[in-house]
C-alpha cells in the first residue's frame, strides 16, 4: 500500500493541488512536581512548560488549569497526568508526588505563640550568658535600673555565676532568681519610663498598650512586653526550647534583626532581617545550643526537612542571592532560597515582593558530609558583585520536620581482603544510611567484638579483623547501628553474616609472569609483572658496562609497574626482578630491552647562571615545631629534620604577659586566661625556653612581642565579659617604653607590663647576643593579625583597630625595642591575609583604593618614621597566605585548604598543585574570590602576590624584606600537598623571600614533611638544597617547575628540585647551564613520604634528558667531579679542605678503612661506611677459566690511573694491566694465565693519582 499512496501524492502535486499544513499536537516540554516527596498534609507544586495548547487539564480532581503551576496536597502517593489539547489532538505527561508519613515538628520560631499566663518561665530564657552580659552592662539604662531591682538572693546568684559560669548549680540558681524577680516586677506597677526605655525599640503592640494606661492582666502584659523588647535575643520572643539567634556579622555593627516584628497579613510575629552594606557575606539563622556552646545535634536520618514561611520586603535588593546554608553538615551543595519557591521564575518582580511563600527544604538534597547539624543560616552571597545584595525579609513558623527512623540499616559487603601474611582480613562494606558498626567474629562463635568509632557516622566503612590464623575458617557478622534521637529508643540494627576461610602458608616460591617492558621510548620505559601472591620487589637494571640502578618496592602487592628513567636512547638494558612474599620466599627473573631513538623532550628548563642570589636560610621554617607539633602526635621519625626556623606566634601570644607567663586564649577558647604557653612563674620563661630549644637544634627563632595593648593578668580561667570590672581586674596595660631602669624580675602587682624591658630581659638570658647571632638568630614579630583583634581578642579589643592608630602603635613599639636592643630585626605587621594587605580588613577610616593598599600606607609611614629617628624600624614585612584557590565552581568560597584526605579527584589535585603559582606567576589566574576582586578592580586577575608586594616595597621602602609566616595549600595527606609545598619552598628561594614558616592546621601532614625532606634531608643524611639560587624557567610551567641551586661552600655541588605537577610523565632537558658530572636522583611519588634513591648516573646537562614520573618531586644532586680536587671540593667544607688530616688522599676521616682517594676512584659514597664493589670473577675465555676482578671506574678523572696486579704468593706482585678512567665504567680485568689445578692466584687493584 505504500507505493500507490506515493503515486497518488505525486499525481496530486502534478495537478497543482495545494497541500495543507498539518496541525501539530501540543508540545509538553516539562511537567514536574517539587518536592517530589512530601509528608501527608504538606504541599507540592506542579509546574509545566507547554506550547501550542488550547486547553490544559490535570486528573485526580484538579480539572481544567491555566498558567504554569499550581499547588496540590495529596494525602497518598499520587501520579498526576497533564493533558494538553488543541484541534490536532492531545499530548500527555505525568508527575508523581510521593506521600510519606506525617512528620512531627521541632519548632524553632513560632509566629503565634501559645497563650501564657504572663509570667516568665525557664523556657523563655533563650540565652542566659547574653542576658547576664546585657543586664550588667553599665551603659544600658534598662540594665542599670533592673540591677537596682534584684533581690539579695539574685545578687548573690549573679556573683556566683560570674565567678564560675560553667557550674550548673550557679546557672540554675541565677535563672531561678531572675525569673522570680522579673515576674514580681511585671505583676507590680507599670515599669514604663520614657527615659529608661528611650534606647529600646518598642514593637507597635507595646507602644499601643502604653498609650492605653492598662490595668490588671493587660498591665502585666505591657510590662512583660517591655522586658522582652529590651532583651529581644535573650528572652525567647517566640524562640522555642534552646534555639537561639546565630549570625555572621560585625560584632559592633550587627546584622539588623527583630524577633518581634509584625507578620504582614497574618496574626502573630515574624523575625525581620535586613542585610546592610557591611553584610555582603553575612548570615542570619538559628542554633540549638545550651548556654550558647553545648550543641544539640540534629541527626539527618530523622530530621528530614526544615520549613518556614518567608516574606520579601518591597525594598529587598537581589533577593535571589539569599542562600540556605546548613553550616555544620560539611561541604554541601549550594541552595538558593528562591529556587525552593515553586513558580518563582514565572513571577514578576512585583509578584515576588510583599507576599508570603512557604518553603520546605529537603535536607537530603545538600548531600551532607557530616551526619548532623546544629545550626542553619540564611546567607547573603553577594558573589563579589557591586553593589552588594541587600536582602530584606521576614520569616516565621520555622520548624524542623522529624520522622522516627524505625528501619534498620541495610549492610552490603563490598570486599573481603586477606593480608599477605594471612593474619588479617579487611572488610569493606556499605550501609544504605549513615551508621556506626560493630564486628563480632570467631572460629566457633562470635566471641571477639570490635567496635567502630563511636562518633563516625558513615555509609562506607572499612574494618580489619586481626589475630587470624592460616588454614582456619572464621565466622563474622557486621552489625550496623543508626542514630535515634529519642534517648529511650534503641538504635536500629542491620546485620550481615558470613564466613571466610584462611588458606595455608605457601611452601613454594612466588611465580612471576608477564615480565616485560612497555611504553619504551628513548629516555624511559615501564616494566610490568605479576606475581601469584602479594610480594615486595627489588628491580635492578643497567646498561652493558654501566652501574646498577635499583628500585625497591616494599609494599606487598600482586600487580607491579615501575617507570624506569635515567636511560639513554638506543641502548640495551638488562633488568632483574626479585620478588619476596610475606613468608620470605623469593623468586627472580631477568630480561633485556632496548630503548628507542631519542625523542623530543616535552619540557625544557632554561637556566641563567649569571644573576644569581643567595637563598635565605630562613625559608624552611615551621610554626610551633618543638612544642605543639609534637603535642599533636608527631613522633620523631615523622617530624621534619633540618628545619631552619621555628615561629612561636598565633592568637595566644597577643595577650601573653611575660612577667608571669599568663595568656588569654581569646575567641579560640572562651576567653580563658591560663598558662597555655608554659613557662611557670619565671619571667619570660615561655619564650626563653623556646629560643633555647631552637638554638640547641640549630634553628632560628621568631618570637612575638605584644603590640595590641593589654595582656592577661592571671591564669584564673574564663573571663566573664559581662562583668564590668573584668578589664581592670583580669588584664594589664602594655607600655612600650618603660622610661626607667630595666629589671629581669619585674613587679607583678603593678598595672603595667613593659615591652622594651621584656626584650632587654630576653637578651640578658643568653651569654651572646641572640639577636645578632648569624647562625641561630632570634627575630621578633610585632604581634599577630592585628586587623582581626576585635574578633580574635574581643576581651581586649572591643572596637575595630584603625590603620592610623595601629601604625602609630607600631612606630612607638618598634622605636622602643630598637633603642633597648639595637641589633634586633623586627617583623610586622603579620597581616592575616589578602584583605589585611589591601584595606586592613575593610578599615573605613582610611581611603584605600585599587592603587593604594594598606601595604602602601604602612611602608610609607614606617619609612618616614624610620628616617625621622635615624634607624630602620621594621626590617621584614610579613603576612599570612592560606590559599583561597577554589576547586569547584559550584561551591564558591570553599578553598583547597579543606582538601585534607587521601582520595582526591583530578580537579582537586590540579587546584592544589597549581595554587603556588599565585605567589609569583603574572600569567596564571586561579579560581578564587581574590582573583575576581582583582579583576573587578582592573588590577589584572592573576594574584601574583609576591610580585605585587615587591613592587610596592621597591616603590615605597626599598630594602624591606618579605616573609610569609603562615601559609598552607591543602593536600596534607596526598602527593598533591607535597608538590605544592615543594613548589612553595622553591618559589621562596628563587624570589628572594627572607623567611617562611609553614602553619600545621591539621594533625597529619606526612606529605608536607616529605616536601621538606626534598629540600633539607633528601638522602637521609641531611642533604640540602644549595644556598645560591640560579634563575631557571620552564617551557611549560603548568606541567613542570624546576628550581636550580649551587652550594657556596662546595662550588662543584649543584642541587635541582624538579616538580612534575601533571598527571603524565614528562621528559625534561636543560639549557643554559654547562655542567657535567655525576647526578644522584632522589624522588617522592604516589604514596611515598620518604625520598627514594633512584640512582647515580653520569650526566652532561647539555644533552641529558631526565624523565619525571606523574605527580612527583625529584631532587637531583649533581657533583662536578672531573678531578680529585673537584671531588674534595664537593665533599668537604672550606675549612676541611684546608686540613689534609681530613681531606687528604690517603686519609680515612670516618675510620671506615677506605681512604678518600679510593672512595673517589671507585665512586664509593664520600662519607660513612661502605661495602666493597670489587668482585672476584671466574670467567671462561678460549676454552679455559680465568680469574678476574670486576670494579667501577670513573668515566673522567684527570691524573687518575688504575693498576691491576697479580700474585701467586702474596709476596711478589706483577702488574697485569694499567687502565685509565673511561667508559664503560663497570670494568672486568682477567688474569694473564688461566687457572690450573693446585694453582693459587691473587689479584689486587691500586690507584695512582698525579695532581
Amino acid at each position: 500500500m505504500k507505493k500507490p499512496l506515493h503515486v497518488l501524492l505525486v499525481a496530486a502535486c502534478a495537478l497543482g493541488i495545494t497541500g495543507r499544513v498539518h496541525a501539530q499536537v501540543p508540545t509538553i516540554t516539562s511537567f514536574t512536581a517539587a518536592p517530589a516527596s512530601i509528608a501527608a498534609g504538606q504541599n507540592a507544586a506542579l509546574a509545566w512548560v507547554v506550547s501550542g495548547a488550547s486547553g490544559l487539564s490535570i486528573n485526580n480532581g484538579v480539572g481544567t488549569v491555566t498558567g504554569t503551576n499550581l499547588t496540590v496536597s495529596p494525602v497518598v502517593t499520587t501520579t498526576y497526568t497533564l493533558t494538553a489539547t488543541n484541534a490536532a489532538g492531545a499530548s500527555i505527561a505525568t508527575a508523581t508526588v510521593a506521600v510519606g508519613p506525617l512528620p512531627r515538628y521541632d519548632w524553632v520560631y513560632l509566629g503565634v505563640r501559645p497563650a501564657v499566663s504572663g509570667d516568665f518561665v525557664a523556657a523563655d530564657v533563650a540565652d542566659l550568658p547574653a542576658l547576664v552580659s546585657k543586664l550588667t552592662n553599665s551603659v544600658s539604662a534598662v540594665g542599670a535600673w533592673l540591677m537596682g531591682q534584684w533581690s539579695v538572693a539574685t545578687r548573690v546568684a549573679l556573683t556566683d555565676y560570674q565567678t564560675a559560669p560553667s557550674i550548673q548549680t550557679n546557672r540554675d540558681n541565677l535563672q531561678s532568681g531572675l525569673l522570680l524577680d522579673l515576674n514580681a516586677l511585671i505583676r507590680g506597677a507599670s515599669i514604663y519610663d520614657a527615659t529608661i526605655f528611650s534606647g529600646v525599640r518598642l514593637r507597635p503592640e507595646t507602644q499601643q498598650l502604653i498609650t492605653q494606661n492598662p490595668q490588671g492582666t493587660e498591665l502585666v502584659r505591657q510590662n512583660r512586653l517591655l522586658i522582652e523588647d529590651a532583651y529581644p535575643g535573650e528572652l525567647s520572643q517566640n524562640l522555642q526550647g534552646t534555639w537561639r539567634r546565630e549570625a555572621w556579622e560585625d560584632l559592633f555593627n550587627p546584622l539588623a534583626t527583630d524577633f518581634a516584628a509584625a507578620a504582614p497579613g497574618r496574626p502573630g510575629r515574624a523575625v525581620e532581617v535586613r542585610f546592610g552594606t557591611q553584610d555582603s557575606y553575612g548570615a542570619f539563622g538559628f542554633i540549638d545550643a545550651i548556654d550558647g556552646w553545648i550543641y544539640q545535634n540534629k541527626y539527618l536520618n530523622e530530621y528530614r526537612t526544615i520549613e518556614f514561611d518567608i516574606y520579601f520586603e518591597a525594598d529587598s535588593y537581589k533577593s535571589e542571592n539569599l542562600m540556605f546554608f546548613l553550616q555544620d553538615a560539611g561541604v554541601i551543595d549550594p541552595v538558593y532560597i528562591v529556587d525552593l519557591i515553586p513558580g518563582w521564575a514565572e513571577l514578576t518582580s512585583a509578584q515576588r515582593l510583599g507576599r508570603w511563600f512557604h518553603v520546605a527544604v529537603d535536607l537530603r538534597q545538600f548531600h551532607p558530609q557530616i551526619p548532623h547539624f546544629v545550626r542553619f543560616l540564611f546567607r547573603n552571597n553577594s558573589k563579589g558583585e557591586l553593589p552588594s545584595a541587600l536582602p530584606h525579609f521576614r520569616i516565621t513558623d520555622v520548624r524542623l520536620g522529624f520522622l522516627d527512623d524505625t528501619t534498620p540499616p541495610v549492610v552490603t559487603l563490598g570486599s573481603a581482603s586477606l593480608s599477605p601474611n594471612l593474619t588479617q582480613l579487611t572488610l569493606n562494606f556499605a550501609t544504605d544510611e549513615l551508621a556506626r558498626y560493630r564486628i563480632e567474629y570467631g572460629l566457633t562463635n562470635y566471641s571477639t567484638v570490635l567496635l567502630g568509632p563511636l562518633e563516625e557516622w558513615r555509609t562506607n566503612h572499612s574494618v580489619t579483623l586481626v589475630n587470624l590464623a592460616p588454614n582456619t575458617t572464621w565466622n563474622y557478622r557486621i552489625v550496623a547501628l543508626d542514630h535515634r534521637t529519642d534517648t529511650n529508643a534503641l538504635p536500629n540494627e542491620g546485620i550481615y553474616t558470613n564466613s571466610f576461610t584462611i588458606p595455608s602458608i605457601p611452601t613454594t616460591p612466588p611465580v612471576i609472569t608477564g615480565l616485560a617492558a612497555s611504553g619504551v621510548l628513548g629516555y624511559r620505559a615501564t616494566v610490568v609483572w605479576i606475581t601469584d601472591r602479594a610480594c615486595a620487589a627489588r628491580l635492578t637494571y643497567h646498561k652493558a658496562g654501566g652501574a646498577n640502578l635499583t628500585r625497591t618496592f616494599p609494599e606487598l602487592t600482586a600487580s607491579h609497574a615501575c617507570l624506569l628513567d635515567l636511560l639513554e636512547p638506543v641502548t640495551t638494558y638488562s633488568v632483574t626482578v626479585t620478588t619476596t612474599d610475606a613468608f620470605g620466599l623469593s623468586a627472580s627473573q631477568a630480561f633485556a630491552f632496548t630503548t628507542g631513538m631519542a625523542g623530543v623532550p616535552t619540557v625544557t628548563i632554561t637556566a641563567t647562571p649569571g644573576p644569581t642570589h643567595r637563598i635565605s636560610p630562613w625559608i624552611y621554617g615551621i610554626n610551633y615545631l618543638l612544642y605543639e607539633w609534637y603535642a599533636l602526635g608527631w613522633s620523631s621519625p615523622e617530624a621534619p629534620r633540618n628545619v631552619t626556623m621555628n615561629r612561636s606566634s598565633g592568637n595566644r601570644w597577643t595577650t601573653y604577659n611575660w612577667e608571669n607567663n599568663a595568656v588569654n586564649a581569646g575567641s579560640d577558647w572562651y576567653y580563658t586566661s591560663d598558662d597555655g604557653n608554659g613557662g611557670g612563674e619565671v619571667p619570660g620563661e615561655a619564650v626563653r625556653s623556646r629560643i633555647d630549644e631552637d638554638r640547641a637544634r640549630g634553628m632560628a627563632s621568631l618570637v612575638t612581642l605584644q603590640l595590641q595593648g593589654y595582656v592577661a593578668a592571671d591564669k584564673n580561667g574564663k573571663v566573664n565579659l559581662a562583668d564590668p570590672t573584668y578589664f581592670t581586674n583580669r588584664f594589664k596595660e602594655v607600655v612600650y617604653r618603660k622610661g626607667a631602669a630595666f629589671t629581669a624580675t619585674p613587679s607583678t602587682t603593678d598595672a603595667f607590663v613593659y615591652m622594651d624591658e621584656f626584650l632587654w630581659t630576653l637578651r640578658g638570658k643568653f651569654t651572646n647576643d641572640i639577636f645578632a647571632d648569624p647562625v641561630t638568630p632570634t627575630f621578633v614579630s610585632l604581634d599577630n593579625e592585628p586587623e582581626l583583634w576585635n574578633s580574635t581578642h574581643l576581651e581586649v579589643q572591643r572596637t575595630k583597630p584603625t590603620t592610623a592608630d595601629y601604625i602609630q602603635r607600631t612606630i612607638a613599639l618598634a622605636s622602643a625595642l630598637k633603642d633597648a636592643v639595637p641589633t634586633v630585626q623586627l617583623f610586622g605587621p603579620a597581616n592575616y591575609g589578602f584583605n589585611g594587605l589591601v584595606n586592613f580588613q575593610s578599615d573605613v577610616t582610611t581611603a584605600y583604593s585599587a592603587d593604594y593598599w594598606f601595604v602602601d600606607k604602612y611602608l610609607t609611614e614606617l619609612r618616614v618614621a624610620s628616617e625621622a629617628v635615624g634607624k630602620r624600624l621594621i626590617d621584614v614585612y610579613d603576612f599570612h597566605w592560606y590559599s583561597s584557590a577554589e576547586y569547584d565552581p559550584g561551591i564558591p568560597y570553599v578553598g583547597i585548604g579543606t582538601l585534607i584526605g587521601t582520595n582526591l579527584t583530578d580537579t582537586q589535585i590540579q587546584a592544589i598543585v597549581q595554587s603556588p603559582r599565585s605567589l609569583w606567576d603574572a600569567t596564571y589566574r586561579e579560581d578564587s574570590w581574590i582573583s575576581r576582586y582583582l579583576a573587578d578592580q582592573n588590577l589584572g586577575a592573576p594574584v601574583n602576590i609576591l610580585g605585587r608586594l615587591q613592587a610596592k616595597i621597591d616603590a615605597r621602602w626599598p630594602g624591606t624584606k618579605l616573609a610569609i609566616t603562615e601559609y598552607e595549600n591543602g593536600g596534607s595527606e596526598h602527593i598533591a600537598g607535597a608538590i605544592a609545598q615543594a613548589d612553595n619552598m622553591g618559589i621562596f628561594g628563587s624570589f628572594g623571600v627572607f623567611a617562611a614558616t609553614f602553619w600545621p592546621t591539621n594533625l597529619k601532614y606526612p606529605f608536607v614533611v616529605a616536601a621538606f625532606k626534598m629540600y633539607r634531608d633528601y638522602d637521609g643524611q641531611l642533604g640540602s638544597f644549595g644556598d645560591i639560587s640560579i634563575p631557571a624557567s620552564s617551557s611549560d610551567i603548568a606541567k613542570v617547575a624546576t628550581y636550580v641551586s649551587q652550594d657556596s661552600s662546595r662550588s662543584n655541588r649543584y642541587v635541582i628540585v624538579a616538580i612534575n605537577r601533571s598527571p603524565t610523565a614528562q621528559d625534561v632537558n636543560f639549557s643554559g647551564l654547562a655542567l657535567s658530572g655525576v647526578a644522584r636522583v632522589y624522588r617522592i611519588e604516589g604514596t611515598q613520604t620518604t625520598p627514594v634513591f633512584v640512582g647515580e648516573v653520569p650526566v652532561n646537562l647539555a644533552t641529558w634528558v631526565v624523565t619525571l614520573p606523574p605527580l612527583s618531586v625529584s631532587t637531583i644532586e649533581i657533583l662536578r667531579q672531573e678531578s680529585f680536587a673537584d671531588w674534595q671540593a664537593s665533599v668537604f667544607s672550606a675549612a676541611e679542605q684546608q686540613n689534609p688530616a681530613i681531606s687528604g688522599p690517603g686519609v680515612d676521616p670516618d675510620g671506615g678503612s677506605v681512604p678518600n682517594l679510593l672512595r673517589f676512584a671507585f665512586g664509593l659514597p664520600p662519607r660513612g661506611p661502605v661495602s666493597s664493589q670489587i668482585l672476584p670473577q671466574m670467567l671462561p675465555s678460549g676454552g679455559a677459566n680465568y680469574f678476574g676482578i670486576q670494579f667501577n671506574r670513573r668515566s673522567v678523572a684527570p691524573g687518575l690511573t688504575y693498576v691491576i696486579e697479580g700474585s701467586s704468593t702474596l709476596t711478589n706482585w706483577t702488574v697485569l694491566e694499567t687502565i685509565l678512567p673511561g667508559d664503560p665504567t663497570r670494568t672486568t680485568i682477567l688474569d694473564t694465565a688461566p687457572m690450573g689445578s693446585n694453582r693459587a692466584r691473587f689479584l689486587r687493584i691500586g690507584v695512582r693519582y698525579t695532581p
